[in-house]
C-alpha cells in the first residue's frame, strides 16, 4: 500500500496534466466536481490489450464501450482533446472489433454485445477522431467500417449496425411500424433513428471528402433525410395549454402520411422512454428535445423554427417549464445552442444554471 498509492497519484497527475484552472472564485466543492468529472471520463472503457479470449490481435483492445450513444456526445470527444494517445487507441480498437466481427461495436461490455440505442455510433468516433487529426490509424479501414453500417444490414441490428435501410434509401426516413425485410430488431425509435442516422451519413460524409471518395454527395444528400420527419404546423400543449410553439419532428408511416407523439411525451412532465419498458418513436427523451438534436445543421433547425428570436425563446422554455431533463444524454446538445443564433453568453449562462443544480444536488444527496 505505501508503494501502490503514491505511484497511482503521480501516474494520475500525469493523466491529469493537460488540464490546469483559473478558479475565479469559485468554491472548493465545485473544483472537487469539476476534477472528479474529468477523472471519471477516463475510467472506462478499460484498456484489456492482451486479455481478449474471442481473438488473438497485437492492436489495442478496449471493453466497455456502454454505451457509445452515451460516451460520443460528451466524454469521447474531450478525450480526443486532452489524451489524444489513449483515444486513438480505442478507435484502433474499434476498428479491430470491425475486423474480427463484421461490425462496429454499440454497446460493448465484458466482451459481449448490448443493444444499440440509436445509429451507429462508433461512426460519430471515428470521424470525430479523424477531423481532429489523431494519428496512428487506418483512415481507410474506418472508411469501409462506417460504410458498412451505412449500407448492410445485419440480422439483428438490435446490438449493431443500423436497421430499417430498405425503407431508409427507399423513402429517407425510417417509418411508423417499419416492414424490414432484412433483418429484426426493437421496432420503434423511427424519429429518433432517422434523426441519428442522418448524423451518422454526414459524418460518412465527412469522411468520404477528407479521403477524396466520390460517395461525399451521396451520404451528404442522406444526412438531410430529418427534415423529411418535421411537421411545421405541430403544436404542443401542456396541461391543455398551448405553449406557442409549432414545429416538431412527428413520426411517418410507409405511405408517408403522418403519425402522432405527444411533443411532450418521454420529457420529465410524462413518462420515461425506456427501450424496452414503453418504447416509444423518440429515445430517452421527447420531440421537443429531440428538435434540437441536429448537430450537423443547426442553422436548418434555426431557419425552421422561425429565426434565430423564436429559437432562442423556444430554447429557454424548454429548459424552465420542466421539459429539460439536464441529467440525460440527449439534453447536451440544447445546453450551448445559443452559440448558433448568435449569443454565446445565453450558452454560457445555461451552463453555468445546469453546473450550479449539479453542486446543489450532490451537496444535498451525497452530502459533500
Amino acid at each position: 500500500m505505501e508503494i501502490l498509492v503514491p505511484s497511482a497519484r503521480e501516474v494520475w497527475r500525469e493523466k491529469l496534466a493537460p488540464i490546469t484552472i483559473q478558479t475565479g472564485g469559485v468554491t472548493s466543492q465545485l473544483q472537487v466536481s469539476f476534477w472528479s468529472a474529468v477523472y471519471r471520463t477516463m475510467l472506462s472503457p478499460q484498456d484489456y490489450t492482451g486479455e481478449n479470449p474471442h481473438w488473438k490481435s497485437e492492436e489495442p483492445y478496449f471493453d466497455s464501450f456502454y454505451c457509445i450513444w452515451d460516451m460520443w456526445r460528451v466524454q469521447l470527444p474531450f478525450l480526443t482533446i486532452v489524451d489524444s494517445i489513449t483515444q486513438s487507441k480505442l478507435v484502433r480498437s474499434l476498428l479491430d472489433t470491425y475486423k474480427h466481427r463484421g461490425w462496429l461495436p454499440d454497446c460493448m461490455m465484458s466482451t459481449c454485445k448490448g443493444w444499440t440505442q440509436g445509429g451507429s455510433d462508433a461512426d460519430n468516433v471515428l470521424v470525430d477522431a479523424y477531423v481532429k487529426n489523431l494519428t496512428g490509424i487506418d483512415w481507410e479501414l474506418a472508411y469501409e467500417a462506417i460504410v458498412n453500417d451505412a449500407e448492410n444490414e445485419p440480422q439483428e441490428w438490435s446490438v449493431e449496425g443500423r436497421g430499417g435501410l430498405a425503407s431508409w434509401k427507399r423513402l429517407n426516413y425510417i417509418p411508423y411500424l417499419d416492414f424490414d425485410p432484412n433483418g429484426q430488431g426493437t421496432n420503434s425509435r423511427s424519429i429518433s433513428r432517422t434523426l441519428e442516422y442522418s448524423y451518422n451519413d454526414f459524418n460518412l460524409a465527412t469522411l468520404a471528402k477528407g479521403l477524396g471518395k466520390d460517395t461525399y454527395t451521396k451520404y451528404l444528400t442522406r444526412a438531410n433525410n430529418w427534415q423529411n420527419l418535421f411537421r411545421g404546423d405541430q403544436a404542443s400543449l401542456i396541461n391543455s395549454t398551448d405553449t406557442g410553439f409549432k414545429g416538431f419532428f412527428q413520426p411517418k408511416y410507409q405511405n408517408q402520411t403522418w403519425g402522432y407523439q405527444d411533443p411532450i411525451a418521454c420529457s420529465p412532465l410524462a413518462d420515461f422512454c425506456s427501450l424496452t419498458s414503453n418504447p416509444s418513436e423518440t429515445f430517452e427523451s421527447s420531440c421537443w428535445e429531440y428538435m434540437f438534436f441536429v448537430p450537423h445543421d443547426v442553422r436548418k433547425v434555426v431557419e425552421l423554427l422561425g429565426g434565430p428570436e423564436t429559437f432562442l425563446k423556444r430554447l429557454d422554455f424548454f429548459h424552465t417549464s420542466g421539459l429539460a431533463d439536464i441529467g440525460n444524454e440527449p439534453v447536451f446538445l440544447t445546453v450551448y445552442m445559443p452559440h448558433y443564433a448568435g449569443r454565446p453568453g445565453l450558452s454560457a449562462k445555461r451552463a453555468h444554471d445546469c453546473t450550479l443544480h449539479s453542486e446543489v444536488y450532490r451537496m444535498v444527496f451525497c452530502k459533500v
